[in-house]
């Protein structure tokens, strides 16, 4: 039996987190007999939701595929084919937290098609505390710039600035995916998520990834040192970007984590 683990999201869970871990960690996974198609957007399987999302709600996240979502649709029905067909894993697993704007069958029923009939599909979503949840998407919003403003002021908009926004009301998802599926795997949000989903199959991670919503945790060379200040931040991550082979972790320019040694000679550097 081949299984496919749909990540759905949601939002704010660490889904970024556990796409890029999976990417960056391929090999192993297929170690384990799961296999994660490679993509353009460092682990994200954005395509998913750009096939299935119903039209009044593609209109705010992707307006430009609308016109061509068909063929968008049966080019991504081949690719996924081919990437399981030709794989030697038994499980897989692929992530798009923007799945969780899903609300009607016929989305359901789109996702569905994009895989081969003879895979059993489970969805997994991540579920956060619901105030926390809200106060962290509408935090990010408001921060994110490539949102066009009348998304933000229309109720219909899964981007719409208000805790009475219906993209909240995460039970019609949960009801529609215990409706349309034999199992859905449920888990709770918290630190260490990246352990945590993979437990669902049993992978244990040697070398631990330290998540919450402001820190990201890379391979390191060494120890790991936590640094605080922003021009130090700055500097850090501009050289990095210059320094070929070296790998790096960040988000949101809060939180860095290299090996003493790197960060000495990278300080020492730039005095």
């Amino acid at each position: 039996m081949t299984t496919v683990y749909i990540h759905m999201g949601c939002h704010k869970t660490a889904s970024t987190s556990i796409q890029k871990f999976c990417f960056d960690n391929r090999k192993m996974l297929e170690q384990n007999n799961i296999g994660y198609m490679p993509s353009n957007r460092s682990g994200r399987h954005l395509e998913l939701n750009q096939c299935v999302l119903r039209r009044d709600i593609a209109i705010y996240t992707h307006p430009h595929l609308l016109q061509n979502q068909a063929d968008l649709i049966n080019k991504q029905r081949k690719s996924i084919c081919n990437f399981i067909e030709n794989s030697k894993s038994e499980n897989f697993i692929f992530s798009d937290e923007g799945l969780d704007f899903i609300r009607t069958k016929a989305e359901l029923d789109r996702l569905k098609t994009l895989f081969p009939s003879y895979c059993e599909l489970i969805p997994i979503i991540v579920l956060r505390e619901d105030s926390d949840w809200k106060a962290s998407w509408i935090n990010y919003l408001k921060n994110y710039p490539d949102i066009n403003h009348e998304c933000y002021t229309n109720p219909l908009s899964p981007y719409y600035l208000s805790e009475d926004s219906w993209y909240f009301d995460i039970g019609n998802l949960l009801s529609l995916l215990d409706d349309n599926f034999q199992r859905v795997v449920k888990l709770n949000y918290g630190k260490q998520m990246v352990s945590k989903f993979l437990t669902q199959f049993n992978i244990d991670v040697k070398e631990e990834y330290l998540l919450n919503r402001t820190s990201y945790v890379g391979k390191s060379i060494g120890k790991t040192e936590i640094v605080e200040d922003l021009e130090a931040l700055n500097i850090m991550r501009k050289a990095y970007t210059r320094k070929k082979g070296i790998r790096y972790y960040a988000l949101q320019f809060v939180t860095i984590f290299v090996s003493k040694e790197t960060l000495k000679k990278l300080l020492k550097n730039f005095k």
